[in-house]
């Protein structure tokens, strides 16, 4: 079998990681593994059966760059260049090629879909949701643009041969099962490094910090975190909060901060790279995620393998990994004082210690490299067939 990897969206560092733990596992499933990508992150790969075509290479000379063009007729080109680029990759790989996996990119890949498609390919797309989906998840889902995106989001499924979902709620979060049986749950689309991601302190050794990793957005809920963190240090002002990451909301994270009388609690923290976080998720005695909405979080799995108890939202394909109160806790909702809630529960948990544990197998079983490599061999093993 030989594969392509098709990743579109402008990945940046953050992500950097992902991509090469899935070419790592379609690499060791695969005769050869085809990487094409629209603006490539510097990638530490060392496979001997892989080849990367950057469609961002060149890419901007051929854009206009006229003061009086538009933001959004600029946007037209780009996206109409990238398209036309990405075609003529797939047809000049087109007899190399078996199966294509698209990484990223929905509903934004749909024309390269389909013309895998034309050219007799089989297709399959991992579902990880949309930048809209915390939208439709407040049910603003009359807005145009919210209709216009599912729309062509539904149109990509539709083409393809498999879809690629984490887990069975994930499934149901994100609408899939009308799809039927070209839904397959193969986990996290990656796998845990448990060289990387191990507990280097015991929990009664780290001090009593609550963390936050993670963008720095609304889906994400670090504003809510904040909130949550105020109404924690009412009933133990000992605790410490710290929060890594960055985005959309950086000025107003720093802002509610500073408004709520917490600069002196809340530590911030620029994104890292992800060598570094095992550092960070050992140093604290309990990790949240607020969202509201998710796949299946790296993060989690990560903070897991750490012995780093969780409190989380039941979103996405979380409530499928966090079993409150036996891997973890789960929190009413993504309110702040539900967050607040999970949050002095999991610190006076008299069973932390057990649940911390049972989280780690349960990730080690689940989620390891040889686990998450023959899910992905036997789903695209049938569709090479």
């Amino acid at each position: 079998m030989r594969v392509c990897l098709i990743v579109s969206g402008a990945p940046h560092g953050r992500v950097r990681h992902r991509i090469q733990q899935r070419l790592r596992l379609l690499g060791e499933i695969s005769e050869f593994v085809y990487l094409l990508i629209d603006r490539s992150p510097p990638l530490d790969v060392r496979q001997r059966n892989l080849r990367v075509l950057d469609l961002e290479s060149g890419l901007e000379g051929q854009e206009t760059r006229n003061e009086k063009t538009s933001l959004t007729m600029r946007h037209i080109l780009h996206y109409v260049l990238l398209q036309t680029r990405m075609a003529r990759a797939l047809m000049s790989i087109s007899r190399a090629v078996d199966v294509l996996v698209f990484s990223t990119g929905i509903p934004v890949v749909l024309p390269t879909i389909i013309m895998g498609r034309v050219l007799g390919k089989k297709v399959a797309v991992m579902a990880g949701g949309t930048a809209l989906r915390p939208q439709i998840a407040e049910r603003n889902a009359r807005s145009m643009k919210v209709i216009v995106v599912s729309v062509l989001e539904s149109a990509c499924y539709r083409w393809t041969h498999a879809i690629l979902a984490e887990t069975p709620s994930s499934v149901h979060s994100l609408g899939l099962e009308r799809f039927g049986a070209r839904v397959h749950c193969v986990g996290a689309l990656g796998f845990v490094d448990f060289a990387t991601f191990k507990p280097t302190r015991n929990l009664d050794k780290r001090g009593l910090i609550v963390g936050y990793v993670g963008d720095f957005n609304e889906n994400k809920g670090a504003l809510r975190f904040i909130a949550a963190a105020r109404l924690v240090t009412l009933k133990l002002p000992g605790v410490r909060f710290v929060m890594v990451g960055d985005g959309i909301l950086g000025q107003p994270v720093h802002d509610s901060i500073l408004n709520q009388g917490l600069d002196d609690r809340i530590t911030v923290r620029p994104w890292m790279e992800h060598e570094e976080i095992p550092s960070v998720l050992n140093d604290l005695r309990l990790l949240v995620l607020p969202s509201l909405t998710e796949g299946l979080p790296g993060i989690l799995l990560e903070a897991m393998a750490c012995n780093t108890p969780v409190v989380a939202t039941a979103v996405g394909g979380i409530p499928d990994v966090v079993k409150d109160g036996e891997t973890g806790f789960i929190a009413a909702d993504s309110s702040p004082l539900s967050l607040a809630n999970g949050v002095l529960r999991a610190l006076s948990s008299s069973q932390t210690e057990k649940i911390v544990l049972r989280a780690r197998d349960y990730v080690r079983t689940n989620f390891c490299l040889a686990t998450e490599r023959d899910k992905f061999r036997n789903v695209l093993g049938e569709l090479d067939k």
